[in-house]
């Protein structure tokens, strides 16, 4: 939608024309760059629905809500393109209306990302470099059209082409919010580990999924800053798979025996509605593997 707004005020003479008649003393808002970006977008988007479609994708699909929202679009877009050929609307206002509808989904994407980080409270294998790419490119954006406002003296250019100040403008903010996120409210992912028998497993509170095994023989709980590899008092290890973490946890058969540290555990796990398994007294038996997606 971005690209066909920049493209069409670019390159087609009429609309250009249109947009003149619109602001008689502004300048074209749409640059080179803006058309480069744009047409990038488009091919790093098409080269990634090609990817889902061909690399295994398990049990992923389209959710019904995006359906819904695309199909809204869609029937919005077409609308607008049959008034724009019964000449209701000029045509430069279908490309106003088709960089809106790229307004609203750079919201809606960044939405679900953000109640996501929340709702786990990490942001364990989430790329916070590309969002630092993100708003350097929005603080640019943003800062040509201030420059270019004021240079020429028209400050209406920057109404001219609402969407990409808007672009510029919200992807900032969001940004913003997921720097807090990663460096202030969810820096550190704690892992606290116990010790059963031969066999090691952990409690750990990264990605909001709590999982422990205590027996009563066995309490000791070790603290430490990794949020993917348990390190324990005998010095071995195990890596952890975050990819798929399962909301497990497991609790000592005298559940009066609880440490503070488990009964939080316990109450957390209630309010997430993840499965609560009461141990059995599984010792060197315990196979963590029933329980836990770990690498060794």
């Amino acid at each position: 939608m971005y690209a066909l707004f920049n493209c069409g005020l670019y390159w087609i003479p009429e609309i250009e024309l249109e947009y003149f008649s619109r602001y008689p003393k502004g300048l074209n808002p749409v640059q080179v760059n803006d058309i480069f970006f744009s047409l990038h977008a488009v091919f790093a988007t098409a080269v990634t629905v090609t990817q889902c479609f061909i690399y295994e994708s398990g049990n992923q699909r389209v959710s019904t809500t995006a359906r819904i929202i695309h199909g809204i679009f869609t029937t919005f877009i077409l609308i607008s393109l049959i008034l724009s050929f019964a000449r209701i609307i000029q045509w430069l206002d279908f490309l106003y209306y088709c960089s809106y509808v790229k307004l609203s989904i750079t919201l809606i994407k960044y939405v679900p990302q953000a109640f996501y980080n929340y709702r786990r409270k990490s942001t364990v294998g989430w790329s916070i470099g590309n969002i630092f790419l993100d708003f350097t490119g929005g603080i640019l954006s943003m800062l040509q059209m201030i420059l270019n406002a004021y240079n020429y003296d028209d400050w209406e250019s920057i109404f001219g082409d609402p969407t990409k100040f808007g672009l510029g403008f919200f992807s900032v903010a969001f940004d913003i919010f997921f720097i807090i996120q990663h460096y202030v409210l969810y820096r550190m992912s704690i892992a606290f580990f116990a010790r059963i028998g031969n066999s090691a497993v952990g409690l750990s509170r990264n990605l909001n999924c709590w999982t422990a095994a205590i027996t009563k023989k066995h309490r000791k709980i070790y603290e430490r800053m990794y949020p993917t590899k348990l390190v324990f008092s005998d010095g071995s290890s195990i890596d952890i798979d975050y990819h798929e973490p399962r909301k497990i946890i497991i609790l000592p058969l005298n559940l009066a025996e609880l440490t503070q540290e488990q009964q939080k555990a316990r109450i957390e796990m209630r309010k997430s509605k993840s499965k609560i398994i009461i141990a059995e007294e599984i010792e060197d038996t315990f196979d963590e593997n029933r329980y836990f997606n770990f690498k060794k």
